[in-house]
């Protein structure tokens, strides 16, 4: 990767074309690692505690069947005792998640500095877990209040002046372009956030604020690098919604009737393709995108040295 790492010296900031061509052979030479990472973000917090692959867990089914057999009302008492674990435990699960889709940039960051990780030493060096969680929670708290679309303030504004005159339509609008700009423009801004949770020892605040330091004067480049980036895998998005397309068209022609559908046996059929296929490049294009982060973050964190 040696003759990828000097870029950010020769080639102008976010080179479009060298931030692609990074990215994708990044993602081609370590796929394998980078897919492990993802497949134990999502299913790792589950395997181990499957009955069949766990025999403690196995003696505790058994047990919590033979005193629902016994106590009628133990269903009730369960569940009032579950639905905190399973919100605890969903917590704690989307932190997993986080943090190891964060993995992957540090992963790829390291290969461009040429000191490469094993999925072990980034594992055991990046220790922290809840502060991933906590940040991207901050994150998507910002962008559901800006969020253009599905707003709660602009949707409310539009049903009060609906009638009040083509000034006040105006004025909505531009206040609607104003909170897209500010969307993209934050999105770029807080882009780097969990690389630099990955990669630098800091703190959640102090990642926020880095990413902010980092990313300022470059907001439009990142997003087109982001737009392009998109554009480069949208092939694979749109082969992938193949047989979602049939699905929905078969729907339109029979009138969205379920029980039209299901008599077809080829109609399930294609929704469980459909599913597979669009769960699949999801799996597939987490890697590409952080990635992209990691790239993103090796060019400018280079530069700003």
């Amino acid at each position: 990767m040696s003759n990828l790492s000097p870029f950010s010296q020769e080639i102008a900031p976010l080179s479009i074309s060298y931030v692609i061509h990074a990215t994708l052979r990044l993602y081609r030479d370590n796929f394998v690692a980078y897919f492990k990472l993802i497949i134990r973000a999502v299913f790792w917090p589950f395997l181990w505690r499957i009955p069949p692959i766990n025999p403690f867990a196995v003696m505790i089914t058994l047990l919590l069947f033979f005193l629902l057999i016994i106590i009628p009302f133990l269903p009730i008492l369960l569940f009032f005792l579950m639905v905190p674990f399973l919100l605890i435990y969903s917590f704690y699960w989307t932190a997993k998640f986080y943090k190891n889709c964060a993995l992957v940039s540090r992963m790829a960051y390291r290969l461009l500095i040429d000191r490469p990780e094993t999925l072990e030493e980034v594992d055991y060096k990046v220790s922290e877990l809840w502060i991933f969680l906590w940040v991207n929670l901050l994150i998507n708290l910002i962008f559901t209040i800006v969020q253009p679309y599905d707003n709660g303030i602009t949707d409310a504004l539009k049903e009060a002046t609906i009638d009040k005159g083509t000034f006040v339509n105006i004025a909505i609008n531009i206040l609607l372009l104003i909170q897209t700009f500010l969307y993209f423009w934050l999105m770029a801004r807080f882009y780097l956030c969990d690389v630099i949770l990955a990669v630098e020892p800091t703190t959640g605040i102090n990642a926020i604020n880095r990413s902010w330091q980092l990313t300022k004067g470059f907001s439009i480049k990142i997003l087109l690098v982001i737009l392009a980036s998109f554009l480069v895998i949208l092939p694979v998005y749109l082969i992938a919604g193949i047989p979602f397309f049939l699905f929905l068209i078969s729907m339109y022609k029979l009138g969205l009737a379920p029980t039209l559908l299901l008599d077809n046996a080829w109609n399930p059929m294609l929704l469980t393709l459909s599913l597979v296929a669009l769960v699949l490049v999801w799996f597939l294009s987490i890697p590409y995108w952080q990635i992209l982060k990691a790239v993103i973050y090796y060019d400018l964190h280079s530069r700003r040295s």
